[in-house]
């Protein structure tokens, strides 16, 4: 939201804006495993590892839905591309919102991936030509437009969540308030770790990822992500999510309780 905000401010309303939303879910950049079992359905969310711990919630919910769904779908689940256009569908909210808050906002949106033609377009291309894109990347090759071969300066890293631990401090779960619905042990345990982490990431980002840190030493950078510092890291980010998955909950309470 914040993102297309600054932008309203800079331009006149009703600006086209092309979004290339779900289009890698599509080119061959998502892969769900295989679903034998009710037990796997989950693997449809692609929450990307933003989840919870459910076993420390004191919610109990059947699993007839699940198992229902399963029963309905196994066959179908079977085809790898079907897998991925549920996977999508489950995530058809927040793709509705990635549209909605910059029509909100003023501007005509518009993604060519979320039409029918296009998108099985894409997914009926041969397996092979899906596998990582490479339909995709022969093409920016052939139009020269693969510009992460051209020796510019950047970074595939994805730091965006991390950033935001460390520049936005998070105001501890409430305890109290969460505890009709999560075990409290579990809930100390993330503000605990949360805060921990921060500290963690802050202290790292001045050591190597400043303008003259170890990251910026030829080589190096790749040695250290080889020697496991990316596992680390995305260990560390469990409890982050695990935050971020509560905090609205702990809202959504907050404001039963004022009613």
């Amino acid at each position: 939201y914040e993102f297309y905000a600054k932008i309203a401010e800079r331009v006149a309303g009703g600006n086209p804006l092309l979004s290339g939303i779900i289009g890698d879910a599509w080119a061959g950049n998502v892969e769900i495993g295989p679903i034998d079992s009710p037990a796997q359905v989950e693997r449809l969310g692609y929450s990307h590892g933003a989840t919870a711990d459910r076993s420390f919630s004191r919610l109990q919910s059947g699993s007839d839905l699940r198992d229902a769904y399963f029963e309905e779908n196994c066959e179908k689940l079977a085809d790898p591309r079907w897998r991925i256009i549920e996977a999508m569908r489950m995530k058809l909210i927040m793709l509705s919102y990635l549209i909605r808050v910059p029509a909100h906002l003023g501007f005509s949106p518009w993604s060519p991936f979320l039409e029918m033609d296009v998108a099985l377009s894409m997914l009926n291309l041969p397996s092979e030509r899906r596998e990582k894109r490479r339909w995709q990347r022969e093409f920016f090759m052939r139009e020269n437009i693969d510009f992460e071969n051209h020796g510019l300066t950047h970074t595939l890293e994805n730091t965006l969540n991390r950033d935001a631990m460390c520049r936005v401090p998070l105001v501890p779960l409430d305890v109290i308030l969460l505890r009709e619905v999560v075990e409290p042990s579990y809930v100390e345990w993330i503000n605990r770790e949360v805060c921990r982490h921060a500290c963690y990431f802050r202290l790292r980002d001045l050591l190597i990822r400043s303008r003259n840190g170890l990251f910026a030493i030829p080589k190096l950078n790749g040695l250290l992500w080889k020697a496991g510092l990316r596992d680390v890291e995305d260990k560390l980010m469990v409890p982050y999510f695990a935050y971020m998955t509560l905090w609205p909950i702990q809202w959504l309470i907050m404001r039963r309780n004022m009613a």
